[in-house]
């Protein structure tokens, strides 16, 4: 019975020798097991950290760009209801029939963009024409004993001292009915422009008041694959609260003496500072990362279909889409990433060994397979001479360094006679064998410098660089013509076959790549219908 010995069991017949090594590769892999541990553990909180905040920003982006679509069709409704038929028709002849065709044509705006509150046209002494209210997500025309003047209200004033084709849109704030705010609040924005008859007068203004209740329900909708987002604000430009989810106390202290001091700016001075010279950002505040965007209801993507539109916004609000992320939901969130590194150190430890040497031998695997590959896809399989792809390009490097510096060179195309004989007669084994003894030949003949490649079935292609003239490129086509009719044998039978080589050299002058190919070719052409065996230059 054979027994195991300690030198063939680790390699070493002294194991005090053997314990030190090992007690150093401990310390060395355990120290570098630790600090690369710490390391990526450190790694791990900054790209979590980095996680929330690319997070953070792309959800923001995505709820500024659902507010661009919602306020996608105000400007359009807008323009649409004050040159609308019924309107025109209204203003020449204000009877009960045309009264009832505008009431229908506001009727159906309400009914199928239910976004808007009101929707009316308001005549150039305030008072109101006509009004549809939304009830209970129902158009409802209001009756005329209730339409109420407006023309104390700064939307209305403001509104008729545009130019026709002009559009305002009014700050968010909250509707009044009869010189009260409206309870339960209703958040409005009015989107109006002035309305001109046919004659060019002058003849009031088209209102459409936008629900501040839908603002609300995209704010507080689920955005997809978000599960760990922060508070999201939107406040105005004096930095009030308009929506805060988590306090709705503090909205609208612009309208409200008693929340007059609850302000964005004063919970965070330092974002609320660098919002005033960027458009959108990040801010590590002292509790928490600001994450920014300025928005205003028309922005350059709502003029992707129409941009005549662009020009014509009398004047618009600036709103700011803030979310507020706490450092200490972070932190408890980050809690799992030190327990998971913790448990991990020692397995990390054992399995580093392991990995290490199976890692090397995948890595050498691999680079043999990438070597093995980059040499399949450059040469040809039967001879292992440069293919085609190879040749053109180092042809075209000497090409490009020949009209630098005038150097000469020349480009050899041969066709074996009689090969195909020889593949019929004793088979493509035997034809390989004779394509290799060629190849093998002809690359004897060549410099170092010079390169032969096969372009597939029986044709080979030289490139000869720097030749004095043009009688070289003929010594060598001899050569190889010689070389070539001698004699090969397969398995006892003898291969005999000649070559017909076409020349086309650049030492006249200078050629494109194109011609100097065409012109080899042709020559070989040349050379077979000669009587093959020999060379033709072009």
């Amino acid at each position: 019975m054979k027994f195991f010995t300690f030198q063939k069991l680790f390699g070493s017949d002294s194991p005090r020798s053997f314990f030190l090594r090992f007690l150093l590769n401990i310390l060395v892999i355990g120290g570098i097991s630790f600090f690369g541990i710490y390391y990526y553990y450190q790694q791990a909180r900054s790209q979590a950290w980095e996680s929330i905040q690319q997070q953070e920003f792309n959800n923001l982006q995505i709820r500024h760009n659902e507010l661009l679509n919602e306020f996608s069709h105000i400007t359009t409704d807008t323009f649409l209801i004050s040159n609308a038929p019924a309107l025109k028709k209204y203003l020449t002849d204000e009877g009960d029939e045309r009264y009832q065709d505008l009431a229908v044509t506001l009727r159906n705006l309400s009914l199928f963009h239910p976004i808007y509150d009101q929707v009316r046209y308001i005549a150039a002494d305030g008072m109101e024409e006509v009004r549809v209210n939304l009830v209970d997500g129902k158009p409802q025309l209001v009756a005329k004993q209730d339409l109420q003047n407006k023309a104390d209200r700064p939307y209305f004033i403001d509104t008729m001292k545009l130019n026709q084709g002009t559009i305002t849109i009014s700050a968010m704030d909250l509707n009044m009915e009869r010189g009260q705010i409206e309870i339960p609040f209703k958040a409005t924005m009015r989107v109006a422009t002035p309305v001109f008859d046919d004659s060019g007068q002058r003849r009031g203004i088209v209102v459409l008041n936008y629900l501040g209740s839908n603002l609300n329900a995209i704010m507080s909708s689920a955005i997809p694959n978000s599960s760990d987002d922060g508070n999201t604000l939107l406040l105005n430009q004096e930095a009030y609260y308009l929506y805060n989810p988590t306090d709705p106390t503090q909205e609208w202290g612009f309208l409200l003496e008693e929340r007059n001091e609850l302000k964005f700016s004063n919970d965070h001075p330092e974002a609320w500072q660098a919002m005033q010279t960027l458009d959108s950002g990040q801010i590590e505040s002292t509790d928490c990362l600001v994450t920014f965007f300025a928005l205003t209801p028309v922005e350059v993507l709502t003029f992707t279909e129409n941009p005549s539109l662009r020009d014509k916004i009398a004047s618009q609000p600036k709103w700011w889409l803030v979310s507020e992320y706490p450092y200490s939901k972070f932190n408890r969130s980050s809690a799992s990433i030190s327990t998971r590194y913790s448990s991990m150190s020692a397995i990390f430890f054992l399995m580093a060994l392991i990995l290490s040497l199976g890692i090397a031998r995948i890595t050498i695997e691999l680079e043999q397979r990438r070597a093995q590959l980059e040499f399949s896809a450059l040469h040809d399989s039967v001879t292992g001479l440069p293919n085609r792809i190879l040749f053109m390009d180092r042809l075209s490097q000497v090409h490009a360094r020949s009209l630098r510096d005038r150097s000469k060179f020349s480009v050899f195309f041969i066709d074996l006679d009689g090969f195909k004989n020889i593949n019929d007669t004793l088979g493509h084994e035997a034809g390989d064998v004779l394509l290799r003894a060629i190849a093998e030949k002809i690359s004897g003949l060549l410099r170092k410098t010079d390169t032969i490649a096969r372009f597939g079935g029986d044709e080979f292609c030289i490139l000869s660089v720097d030749i004095n003239d043009g009688e070289d490129s003929e010594e060598l086509a001899a050569r190889i013509l010689k070389a070539i009719n001698q004699p090969f044998e397969y398995k006892g039978h003898p291969l005999k076959v000649t070559a017909s080589i076409g020349i086309s050299s650049n030492t006249g002058h200078q050629k494109d790549l194109e011609t100097l190919i065409n012109e080899a070719d042709q020559a070989m052409y040349l050379s077979k219908n000669a009587g093959k065996n020999r060379y033709t230059k072009f």
